[in-house]
């Protein structure tokens, strides 16, 4: 599988970012969390399990849970689908807003420091099958609706990147 980035709104501006944060330390993440991050980008589906058991062990379930939805963020950002079912199945929340690599060390989180839920970022980079898998558990399709400040939305984010085919599993499933 191809670590190079995706396009989208999100993904344009972050192409480069994600895995280059995380590998050089920026981020202020356990390393267990960032190996796991790591193997993400890097589509190695194999060491998931290993990954999450090693997390588990050193984290307590309110940290385990956020490191889970972050970790979704970063399979939806990449289209590893196997691997957002697999987190998913672990306990990841498909509607979180996780926190932002740049603050994931924060304790009360504001607003500006969190990320727009998965399924945006599937739609955003195009990623249609792992927003697929999202959406079959559930992910809410609106839920820039529900939130105070302004998102363009799941659709929106699709049509804006040209993305027919996240735009047509949207459609699909009743937007």
């Amino acid at each position: 599988s191809s670590n190079a980035a995706p396009q989208g709104i999100i993904c344009a501006q972050t192409s480069a970012d994600f895995r280059a944060i995380v590998a050089r330390g920026e981020a202020h993440i356990p390393p267990e969390v960032r190996t796991l991050l790591l193997d993400i980008a890097d589509g190695n589906e194999s060491a998931m399990e290993g990954d999450v058991f090693r997390m588990r062990s050193k984290s307590d379930a309110k940290a385990m849970s956020k490191w889970l939805d972050l970790a979704l963020f970063q399979a939806a950002y990449y289209n590893r689908a196997g691997i957002a079912e697999w987190l998913i199945n672990q306990g990841a929340d498909v509607n979180a807003h996780p926190l932002n690599l740049a603050f994931a060390d924060s304790s009360n989180p504001g607003e500006n420091e969190t990320v727009w839920p998965p399924i945006e970022q599937a739609a955003d980079c195009g990623n249609t099958a792992t927003l697929k898998v999202l959406l079959a558990h559930h992910a809410d399709m609106y839920t820039s609706l529900h939130e105070p400040r302004f998102e363009p939305g799941t659709l929106l984010l699709a049509i804006m990147g040209r993305h027919e085919g996240a735009v047509e599993a949207l459609l699909d499933h009743g937007y």
